[in-house]
């Protein structure tokens, strides 16, 4: 249990909490004397994946890609980081959309994609 008797602060920081549901109760001193009640869930922080990220190839050999992100602390960012072949390079900056549209009229066999989730922790995966 955390116990905390503040009346100067409305902001609190709680550090190294297991994983659980924990219920805060707060007293508010007015002429109402009123306490309230609420619920945060802290879960088990998980590595970000990229299992999920998907290539459509159209006919004019363009390419639209979506990176799916399953775990990790957003927000993320995502980037190209090499492909097959490597030339024409389509390798990109990071960036917060997980979309990408490639229309240089190459065809690639593999796509390298990476995600840098806000802890800083990465995942690549290649999409064929």
């Amino acid at each position: 249990a955390y116990t905390f008797s503040n009346t100067a602060q409305t902001s609190f920081t709680f550090k190294n909490m297991e994983p659980g549901t924990y219920i805060l109760k707060s007293r508010i001193n007015n002429s109402c004397d009123l306490t309230v009640f609420d619920t945060v869930k802290v879960t088990f922080y998980q590595y970000p994946s990229l299992q999920n990220s998907v290539l459509y190839r159209c006919d004019d050999n363009s390419f639209n890609i979506t990176a799916v992100t399953t775990a990790g602390l957003g927000p993320n960012m995502y980037e190209i980081i090499g492909s097959l072949p490597t030339f024409p390079s389509i390798v990109t900056a990071p960036q917060s959309n997980p979309q990408f549209k490639i229309d240089n009229g190459s065809a690639y066999s593999l796509v390298r994609l990476r995600v840098v989730d806000a802890c800083g922790n990465a995942s690549i995966n290649d999409i064929s």
